[in-house]
């Protein structure tokens, strides 16, 4: 190298040395010397050009708008507004000005290249924002419309959509020959009169940009033009012809209409937020694409342009813990509970005098909270607000729903506390009371094609058991299956306990089994109140892993749901101790998206190579992958009991046990005891892979013989008298609770809500004999069968 080329060099870092000493100059010290606005942030980083997304902040930079903190769910909060607490950041503006967020940007360590940018959000000088890293990238409220009031029905679509909460959107295109643009009217409600922000959550559909005419009450908000991309777009809906971006409005309804100008939209909902209001406390939220590690990760927050301003590495949290600076705003950072922003710190929540549960009539229930503090009460499931009544000592003479939460000047209001009280005769079978939100009880009950944890509502449920125990915990409640969804029958439901709702195992015994391991999911399922939880018993009689289930009624908030099965989930862990003793198992679960439910599928692909459920030729002998016995005793109840339905349960396999062979679990036996058979009282056809491993295994010169043998010596202790005592007890306890089951099925608009009392029982009558009769017939003609030719 010589000296001219070192020469260029050396005044080449010169001048970028004092350019950097300029930079850092601007922003040096403890404090920020000149706080900037949005527009005075971007202008001084408008000449810069976009990092590597990886690169970190510079040294010494001190963003006026830095992270503060990130945390954990947990239930004590912040929560959002539905209730459910979830992992959050806040940002905090450390400058006496507004900054517009609306091109800043939030990155996960698994997303640096894709950041989050967004929406058109004001953060007020010193102001804070708690955003939520729970996967669903949307402007949420208490105030949302996800269903149209009025929409030509030619014109647009419902169309399932996995990524939606609802499970669904709503779809239109504009063709050239349309003579009027297709149009839909959401009808958003709203609490108070004030200013309020609108936000429309939707997508381009197909190659071309989409665009949109918006008018709010009949006045025209700003054209919406979106290019097409595989992630929805959160849009503010701002006035047009107006400087102001909000819309000041009344208590009550308000009309949004979407008219499609150009090309093809999904659209998610509509959703109205208070003006002024902060994100993440309890009212209205913004949700992150991404969720947050728990043993820890990178987060990274981004200018326009892509300029980095600030990150954190946080370490492994537990529920509740935050990763925060200290002092706020300014320190270094430590882990800690969660520090709300100040003038958010809460008032501790009241409490009830009398434990939830049942009480006896006249029993009077008060309240108790810290001095200074109003409590403020809701009776149907909501959440108190400032204008809901002040608590009064109550009278307790019908089954009541209480919420309480405290208020006051300083603080921000406690956490809601509920508790339910049930006077009077207790029925023969357990209550299930489920209180929630007037919002989510509609959602649960309205968006049937929801699926997952994008589906769950925070409620609070109680059990009450008969010999008077109560048990209470706030759990997540979504829908449950496939046909009951659509179909005009009871809907089905899983109850999941979680540690950030305030504890992972149900807190008591569900089944009698003291000294198990307590559950973290149940299933409750509306139909087949004999059949299925009979055919559940037999199998676990003849050492099949199988749900322990027990008729209970449901109740959400005041209405009564009917009777219903409640079973152990098979998916529980707690469910895989009580049935084997551990949890060292392979557990893979047929006619599902997600087969593996615990461990791993390798020993079995070993074996069977193939799409789950299908047996190639020649896969070996039967005694390569399960024990020969079992394998006929599961198919001989599946014979004896008349399951058409047989692709379903789970594959099992014991890690622990010598030979490792597969074995079965009974799950969904709804179906069981069913006529509609190949040939009356034989055969029930087995379906799938296990129907082809039987056939192969009768076609063997010993097969037939060791079948015979061995569902031979299963048919000697079979009890049908046993069985029949059973299924008429289930039966009785239907009809005992027949008034509770018809307010039911008046209520879900299921099959038979037009029948009266006296007629519903006799079906429930008919259908306990139909199984009596079945149990006879069927289990003599299949001794016949067994027979040598």
């Amino acid at each position: 190298m010589d000296r001219r080329t070192i020469r260029g060099i050396g005044i080449v870092a010169g001048l970028l040395g004092l350019a950097a000493l300029g930079w850092v100059g601007r922003w040096t010290g403890a404090q920020v010397l000149a706080p900037l606005d949005g527009e005075g942030l971007r202008g001084a980083l408008a000449d810069r050009t976009a990092p590597e997304p990886l690169r970190d902040r510079f040294p010494g930079l001190q963003s006026p708008l830095v992270i503060q903190q990130v945390g954990l769910g947990d239930p004590a909060g912040p929560v959002r507004c539905d209730g459910m607490p979830a992992d959050w950041i806040e940002l905090l503006n450390r400058s006496d000005r507004t900054i517009s967020l609306g091109e800043f940007a939030l990155a996960d360590g698994r997303s640096t290249a894709r950041r989050w940018t967004f929406p058109e959000l004001d953060l007020p000088g010193h102001g804070s924002l708690v955003v939520w890293a729970d996967g669903q990238d949307r402007v949420g409220s208490r105030w949302e419309s996800r269903d149209p009031e009025r929409w030509p029905f030619k014109q647009w679509r419902r169309t399932e959509e996995e990524t939606s909460p609802a499970g669904y959107v709503f779809q239109a295109r504009r063709d050239e020959n349309m003579e009027r643009a297709p149009w839909a009217a959401y009808a958003v409600e709203l609490p108070a009169e004030g200013d309020y922000d609108l936000w429309l959550r939707h997508r381009a559909e197909g190659e071309a940009p989409c665009v949109l005419d918006i008018t709010v009450d009949g006045e025209s908000a700003e054209r919406v033009a979106t290019l097409p991309g595989s992630r929805y777009a959160v849009t503010r809906l701002n006035p047009a012809r107006s400087r102001e971006s909000s819309w000041r409005r009344g208590a009550g309804p308000v009309r949004v209409e979407v008219h499609v100008v150009r090309g093809a939209v999904s659209i998610d909902r509509v959703a109205a937020t208070r003006r002024g209001r902060p994100f993440g406390f309890g009212e209205q939220d913004i949700h992150l694409p991404f969720k947050l590690k728990a043993e820890g990760e990178t987060i990274r927050l981004h200018a326009p342009r892509g300029v980095p301003l600030d990150r954190v590495t946080f370490p492994a949290l537990a529920a509740g813990e935050t990763f925060r600076r200290e002092p706020r705003g300014s320190g270094d950072f430590a882990v800690g509970p969660a520090d709300l922003p100040p003038g958010l710190a809460r008032w501790a929540p009241p409490r009830f005098s009398l434990p939830e549960g049942w009480v006896e009539s006249g029993a009077v229930v008060s309240a108790q909270a810290e001095a200074g503090c109003m409590v403020r009460v809701c009776t149907d499931g909501g959440r108190p607000d400032e204008t809901s009544p002040a608590w009064e000592d109550l009278e307790i003479s019908e089954p009541a729903l209480l919420t309480i939460r405290a208020f006051g000047e300083g603080k921000a209001p406690s956490l809601p506390v509920t508790a339910v009280y049930h006077p009077g005769p207790r029925p023969d079978i357990p209550v299930l009371w489920f209180v929630l939100t007037p919002e989510a009880e509609t959602r649960l009950l309205r968006y049937r094609l929801a699926r997952g944890a994008l589906s769950e509502q925070r409620a609070h449920l109680c059990m009450l058991f008969p010999d008077g125990r109560a048990q209470a915990a706030d759990v997540a409640l979504r829908p449950q299956g496939r046909s009951s969804r659509l179909e005009p029958v009871k809907r089905a439901y899983r109850v999941k306990c979680r540690p950030a709702l305030g504890a992972a195992q149900w807190p008591g015994e569900v089944f009698n089994d003291a000294g198990a391991a307590r559950h973290g999911s149940l299933v409750l399922t509306g139909t087949s109140l004999i059949k299925h939880p009979l055919a559940l018993d037999i199998a676990r009689a003849y050492g099949f892993a199988a749900p322990r289930g027990r008729l209970v009624r449901y109740r959400l908030n005041r209405d009564p749901m009917g009777v219903y099965l409640l079973l152990e989930d098979p998916n529980d862990p707690a469910f895989w101790e009580a049935a084997f003793g551990h949890r060292d198992l392979d557990v893979i679960k047929l006619k599902t998206r997600n087969p593996v439910k615990a461990g791993d599928d390798r020993a079995f692909r070993a074996l069977w190579e193939a799409p789950l459920g299908e047996v190639p030729a020649g896969m070996g002998p039967l005694e390569a992958w399960t024990d020969p016995e079992t394998f006929a005793r599961w198919a001989a109840l599946h014979h004896l009991m008349g399951i058409t339905d047989n692709r379903q349960g789970y594959f099992v396999r014991d890690r622990r046990a010598a030979t490792q062979p597969w074995s079965f679990m009974f799950w969904d036996l709804d179906g069981a005891f069913d006529w509609n058979m190949a040939e009356r009282g034989r055969w029930t056809p087995i379906m799938g892979g296990r129907g082809e491993a039987l056939k192969q295994w009768l076609g063997r010169p010993d097969g037939r013989r060791r079948f015979t043998e061995t569902v031979s010596g299963l048919m000697d202790g079979f009890d049908v008298e046993r069985w029949r005592a059973q299924a008429a007890a289930y039966g009785e306890t239907v009809i005992r609770n027949i008034d509770f089951e018809l307010a039911g099925r008046r209520f879900q608009e299921a099959d038979g809500k037009h029948m009266d009392r006296d007629q519903l029982a006799a079906v429930f009558a008919q259908a306990a004999a139909a199984v009596q009769e079945f149990l006879t017939v069927q289990s003599g003609l299949y001794r016949e069968s067994l027979r040598p030719d």
